[in-house]
């Protein structure tokens, strides 16, 4: 949301495709750049130093969440909003207490038949292959929505359902754990949100200008996709080359609308935005009914070690780690609130860059169970 004022929209426009920028780097942006230039690393840490200031998160105590920079379903011990990158680092360090083997020898021990088999103890819960692919798609889908520089965006009615759906399956998890530990509760429903605050109302042209020079800066340390393809200039990353020449027509007002997903077709409000796919909230809502939900086992925890490789009516099932399946309930909330029809989320800010991969590296885990 913007004022109309012409400072505001430059500095919005600017803002955006700055923070993609960021976002489009296969890497957090210090790996992608090894071996660049000192002055090309120094302008990008100062941009995304200019970047952060521009808009402080709000963490003090009794403060109500705002969607676009804090988790929506759950506060902090001592009521402060919890900040998207702090959830997601908290998700990831969780997930990464994985049990340390998955053919523990007292299991094989005791059941050699399992020899050289996948076995899994009662620290897991197995779930369907396409449960477990719908859980991976919803962190991809969070992630995404995530993204720094992602433009507002209220969620349309045509989410309708999904986010129900999303709750049965974090309930699903609940379920299963029952007696063997203590997942995060249901969320409080509503919450306290704050309306989501737009980008400070009192941009003026010098502040215009400090983020416009050093994004000016970066575009000229970093190499475009043009000076690529004449062979005068080696790329860290072609999507960033191709995000700088972005920023460069944004720069020099060529380019309204600097952000786009992967697929600029897709309608943030009306569809899933974690993929290429033009995937419609409604269809996915009725893959994961008729899919998933209707014809799969739920959910659940083994008395005894089993093997995983095919169940019963040829299903194949993954394990997934208690303290991973914590987490994915908390995931699971978190988009089914976000998807809420009318839920409204002003421009990202690059305060979710780490989270950004904090969630891909979640995605990396569960993708190897």
């Amino acid at each position: 949301m913007t004022s109309g004022t012409p400072d505001l929209d430059d500095y919005l426009r600017v803002y955006q495709a700055s923070a993609r920028l960021f976002w489009r780097s296969s890497r957090p942006w210090p790996d992608t750049l090894e071996g660049q230039p000192q002055e090309c690393r120094d302008a990008w840490a100062h941009l995304e130093q200019v970047l952060a200031e521009a808009f402080p998160v709000p963490t003090n105590p009794g403060a109500p969440s705002d969607p676009t920079r804090h988790l929506i379903t759950r506060r902090g011990s001592d009521n402060r909003p919890v900040t998207l990158s702090d959830a997601a680092h908290d998700w990831l360090t969780r997930v990464q207490e994985q049990p340390g083997a998955p053919y523990p020898r007292d299991v094989i021990a005791e059941h050699p038949e399992m020899h050289g088999q996948k076995t899994l103890t009662t620290d897991f819960v197995l779930v369907t292959n396409d449960w477990c692919a719908m859980a991976m798609k919803m962190v991809g889908e969070l992630q995404h929505r995530l993204a720094p520089g992602r433009p507002a965006c209220t969620i349309s009615a045509n989410a309708q359902g999904l986010p129900d759906t999303l709750r049965h399956a974090a309930d699903q998890l609940r379920n299963a754990l029952a007696g063997h530990v203590t997942p995060s509760p249901v969320p409080d429903s509503p919450l306290p949100l704050a309306a989501p605050a737009p980008f400070p109302r009192d941009i003026d042209s010098e502040r215009l200008d400090r983020l416009c020079w050093a994004a000016f800066d970066v575009v000229e340390r970093t190499p475009g996709l043009a000076a690529v393809k004449a062979g005068e200039a080696e790329t860290p990353d072609v999507q960033v080359s191709k995000a700088v020449d972005v920023l460069r027509r944004t720069l020099a007002g060529e380019e309204p609308n600097p952000w786009q997903g992967f697929n600029p077709r897709v309608n943030p409000a009306d569809s899933l935005v974690g993929s290429s796919e033009d995937l419609s909230f409604t269809d996915y809502l009725n893959r994961v009914r008729t899919g998933v939900m209707a014809d799969q086992p739920a959910p659940w925890v083994p008395a005894a070690p089993v093997l995983i490789d095919t169940g019963d009516e040829g299903i194949a099932y993954t394990g997934i780690p208690f303290p991973a399946a914590e987490v994915l309930i908390e995931v699971l909330d978190e988009v089914a609130a976000r998807l809420t029809p009318g839920i409204h989320t002003e421009t990202i800010g690059i305060d979710t860059y780490q989270a950004y991969y904090d969630l891909a590296g979640i995605r990396g885990i569960l993708h190897k169970l």
